[in-house]
């Protein structure tokens, strides 16, 4: 087999392991596979020298499992044993992580024998490039996977399941109480814990660890049935009083840990006893209104939000606000989400024109506002238009200006497209100018029809089909009918 990508990826998926027999030698396989992948070379091109050297190394030491030999029953295992263990390890290193399992058997005298009952390897990811807790924690999920499919094929009742690690970090992150991790860490902990127990799980050296064979590698000549790796650890052999000593359970992680969730609280000040406006929070900071698709969906989560924030501060007696329990939401609920939005859209396109109205001075001369002549209520600009006296509903005359190019005028504007049923321009011109006046509304409108899938369907003219050849017939020339003409005198 020539010393390609093929033919290196052919020959070590040509070894069948099932059990992991030889997981530390074919470990070292998967990491070169991952470097010969890094090269980007392609499928039949000659590896690089220094990748080839390890290579045929590599295969030099395959040759000598040829004499390896393996008993066909697990050593030492007879009827009179009454208490039977799994032992699980656990260890990781920048290359990649793993799991051992061991069978101990407890006869009633004597301290018992353990033999090896099967192991699982895994290289690290090149991207995202993990750290080294990650990878330790990555090795204990992979051995809880172990036990959950160790326990379906064992004919034989286990009393006792030991789960070993050589990473206080790990052994931390599972006995933790206080602390929430983020969404990688916290997500592998849940699983830990539904199959196992924070008391299973054990700290033991490196040295004493024969997982670490599964995340360094061994060579061929050392796979040998009187190696560590299948016999497991000396202290397995005695009591569990002579076991490694553990630390002390009561150990917290540390607050510095990248892993820790970091939390936000939100303190309030109010000097007086009136009702605390909701609309005064800076929601923005924790939902942004870019990655909603629909106004109505932003609005019902945003009502949601407001609801739990107003649910929260109703122990603070000076603010008086009362709990909000309903299965659903509320149309005040919604009229408040929507009176946010416009009100930060507000902020973030006229910060000036906002400023000079407070201040009761004139609007800077190069504003866009200056032909609607706006005023302020506090809360929002608005359109002063002519119909104060008419009766007809304030935002019919005296509707929110909202600014160009921001992303709530465009979800607005959309909302109005599906409304009117994808109408055109000025139905949703007509629409949305019933509550609010957007700035150059109709080039945004334009904008939100020419990104409409359905409208781009409609608009489309249909294709024209190409018209066939002219038929042979009509296309033979004819001899004339009459080819000589002779005339009389």
């Amino acid at each position: 087999m020539p010393a390609t990508k093929r033919g290196v990826i052919s020959i070590v998926s040509s070894i069948f392991d099932p059990c992991g027999f030889l997981a530390p030698f074919t470990f070292r396989a998967k990491c070169l596979i991952q470097e010969v992948w890094r090269t980007g070379i392609q499928w039949d091109d000659k590896l690089k020298t220094d990748l080839e050297v390890k290579w045929n190394a590599w295969l030099k030491e395959l040759d000598e499992l040829k004499r390896f030999q393996l008993p066909r029953h697990h050593i030492g295992f007879t009827k009179a044993a009454t208490d039977i263990e799994v032992h699980l390890f656990a260890d990781a290193s920048e290359k990649g992580f793993g799991s051992v399992a061991y069978l101990k058997y407890l006869p009633d005298t004597g301290n018992g024998t353990c033999s090896f009952v099967a192991a699982k390897t895994r290289v690290a990811l090149i991207k995202p490039q993990l750290s080294i807790p990650c990878l330790e924690l990555q090795a204990t999920v992979l051995a809880v996977r172990l036990w959950n499919c160790l326990k379906e094929e064992l004919p034989v009742l286990v009393k006792h399941v030991y789960f070993w690690t050589d990473s206080m970090t790990v052994i931390q992150y599972i006995n933790n109480q206080t602390r929430r991790f983020k969404p990688f860490v916290s997500n592998r902990i849940a699983e830990i814990l539904d199959s196992t127990n924070s008391s299973q799980w054990y700290h033991v050296s490196s040295d004493q660890n024969p997982a670490d064979y599964c995340s360094r590698g061994l060579p061929a000549s050392k796979l040998t049935v009187k190696h560590s790796w299948f016999t497991g650890p000396s202290f397995l052999y005695s009591d569990k009083e002579s076991w490694p000593v553990q630390p002390a359970n009561n150990q917290d992680v540390d607050g510095t840990d990248p892993e820790i969730k970091i939390s936000c609280f939100v303190k309030t000040n109010s000097g007086t006893n009136q009702e605390f406006p909701l609309s005064s929070l800076k929601i923005r900071y924790l939902m942004s209104p870019e990655r909603f698709s629909t106004w109505q969906r932003l609005l019902r989560h945003t009502a949601w939000l407001l609801r739990a924030l107003r649910n929260f501060l109703v122990p603070v007696k000076r603010l008086q606000l009362t709990s909000l329990t309903s299965s659903h939401l509320l149309p005040e609920e919604y009229e408040s989400a929507l009176l946010h939005w416009t009100k930060q859209a507000q902020e973030d396109g006229f910060p000036a024109e906002i400023g000079c109205l407070n201040k009761h001075k004139d609007l800077p001369a190069g504003s866009t506002l200056l032909p609607l002549t706006p005023s302020y209520d506090e809360h929002h600009l608005r359109l002063q238009g002519r119909l104060r006296k008419g009766n007809v509903p304030r935002d019919t005359w005296n509707q929110i200006i909202l600014p160009k190019s921001h992303v709530i005028t465009d979800l607005l504007l959309l909302d109005a497209h599906l409304k009117t049923f994808h109408g055109g321009v000025e139905h949703m011109v007509a629409q949305i100018r019933e509550r609010f006046w957007p700035i150059s509304v109709r080039q945004t409108a334009k904008k939100i029809i020419r990104q409409c899938f359905l409208c781009k369907k409609r608009r489309a003219s249909p294709k024209v089909p190409r018209m066939a050849d002219l038929p042979r017939q009509g296309l033979t020339t004819l001899a004339p009918c009459i080819q000589q003409l002779v005339v009389e005198q």
